[in-house]
């Protein structure tokens, strides 16, 4: 065939069709996974979770959070974490367009790509799907971990299903759409972890006794490889009270317990996602459409935090809105204009476990998960293999775009005229360092020994600086500050 050069823009750019939608094989369906199969963008490597932005893809040589992602031509991200605000099942979408690089001056607001989403709409003719995608775990294979510590393959059992159905309500006027989409995931796995073992706790200070009787009630007994001191090299220091220790004393215990986690199929969760929308042809020369997408997505506890202690499992309730009307409306065959308005509220919350805000106690270290013969250490609190995170976390991000675009051609020109105003209130909850983070030493020798004697090398935790600056005194006692925020954006 014939290469048709772009001779109207600089834009570089691509269109994932409604026949790639539907044909092209996705692992869970998200939309945005299609945006692989566009030039110029290379994939964030889903390990590195804290750099997995915007859509999940460098755009343009950029960072994905340099992504801006549009549903239907609105803004649709979320500006606390860079990432895509309101998610909508794959059969609600008609066409992707991704914009990788020279963008003309509608879009904006990014410097590596623009994404945008359109909705399907209903036709003259009826149309409609019910589906579902299953997944297992009998199909699946152990990971190499689990394989190396003796523990069985995890199980996931993961639902998908759902319907779409299009078509007139009245013949060439009126036409409506609905795509409803349910997840049901089930998955659990086995975490393994190291704890102190009751011989370890009885020869420590009084102080470190009393931490754990408070906050460290396990959920399972030791059930695995009892570990003494002589079983680990480079466990004490020379000289101190590790050192004077027994080689047979059992020091660290093998905790093998079950958790809700991703074992292949996705954290365990319910969730729906829904877009409806209705179209309506007002003249020959005006058209209107709105469009409403909902999610709501439950994460159950364990998938945020989990421990081998009771009460510091956490989960993650998510629900999102986006409401959008959109009026086109033809003047003459040289003036188009297309006006929007668009709401949309994104909440997302992870609150605490049954236990209380408390204290998070690591071994060796303030910025990794503590390690001994490479297996991870709990110690009581919350986030045990994640410290210097936090929780509880979350709230609502509100927002509202007005958009409009004139397109007038004069002669063998186009000119295009245009502005958007957008307004985000973000009410954000972030309990960083409302958990204190305590941490026992900058080394497992120092860690074990200021465990046994009750002493701390690091404590940090957030308190109301009362008006004070760096540098100038607070009076005592001290108290939390307060964790929420009202961001506001115009």
């Amino acid at each position: 065939a014939p290469v048709q050069v772009e001779t109207q823009t600089q834009t570089l750019s691509s269109v994932i069709t409604t026949k790639q939608v539907l044909e092209l094989p996705t692992l869970t369906r998200n939309p945005y996974d299609l945006v692989a199969t566009a030039g110029n963008i290379t994939p964030v490597d889903p390990r590195d979770s804290g750099a997995v932005r915007g859509v999940g893809f460098n755009i343009n040589g950029q960072r994905s959070a340099s992504t801006n992602v549009l549903l239907d031509g609105a803004d649709n991200n979320d500006t606390f974490t860079a990432t895509v605000g309101q998610s909508v099942p794959l059969d609600s979408v008609q066409e992707l367009s991704v914009v990788s690089s020279a963008f003309t001056a509608e879009y904006g607001r990014a410097g590596g790509g623009v994404v945008n989403v359109a909705t399907k709409s209903g036709t003259n003719v009826f149309h409609g799907t019910a589906y579902e995608f299953n997944r297992v775990s009998a199909l699946s294979s152990n990971s190499f971990d689990n394989n190396a510590q003796g523990v069985p393959k995890g199980t996931f059992t993961r639902n998908q299903f759902g319907f779409s159905a299009g078509g007139p309500v009245k013949k060439d006027k009126l036409f409506l759409f609905n795509n409803t989409e349910w997840y049901r995931i089930r998955s659990s796995s086995t975490e393994t972890a190291l704890v102190p073992t009751p011989q370890l706790l009885a020869a420590a200070a009084p102080a470190t006794q009393q931490f754990f009787s408070t906050l460290g009630q396990l959920k399972v007994q030791p059930n695995g490889r009892i570990y003494t001191k002589n079983d680990i090299p480079g466990l004490c220091s020379a000289t101190g009270p590790c050192a004077n220790l027994s080689g047979t004393l059992p020091v660290w215990a093998t905790v093998n317990y079950p958790l809700p986690a991703d074992a292949g199929g996705g954290d365990p969760q319910n969730q729906y996602q829904s877009v409806t929308r209705i179209d309506y042809n007002l003249s020959n020369k005006t058209t209107i459409y709105g469009r409403y997408a909902v999610q709501s997505l439950d994460r159950f506890p364990g998938t945020i935090s989990s421990s081998p202690y009771v009460g510091y499992d956490t989960g993650e309730n998510i629900f999102n809105n986006n409401g959008l009307v959109s009026v086109t409306h033809t003047f003459s065959p040289n003036l188009v204009s297309q006006s929007k308005a668009v709401y949309s509220r994104l909440n997302d919350l992870q609150s605490l476990g049954s236990a209380p805000a408390a204290p998070g106690l690591y071994l060796s270290s303030a910025n990794v998960a503590s390690q001994i013969l490479g297996i991870n250490v709990a110690l009581a609190g919350y986030l045990p293999f994640s410290p210097g995170n936090a929780i509880p976390f979350g709230g609502p991000q509100n927002l509202g775009q007005l958009y409009e675009d004139l397109s007038w051609s004069k002669g063998t020109h186009t000119f295009r005229f245009g502005g958007q105003y957008i307004y985000i209130r973000d009410n954000r909850a972030f309990g960083a360092y409302q958990e204190a983070v305590e941490v026992l030493g900058t080394s497992l020798k120092q860690g074990m020994d200021n465990f046994l004697l009750g002493q701390l090398t690091n404590f940090a935790a957030a308190v109301n600086p009362q008006g004070k600056f760096p540098g100038q005194t607070i009076t005592l006692p001290v108290g939390p500050p307060d964790f929420t925020r009202s961001n506001r954006y115009n």
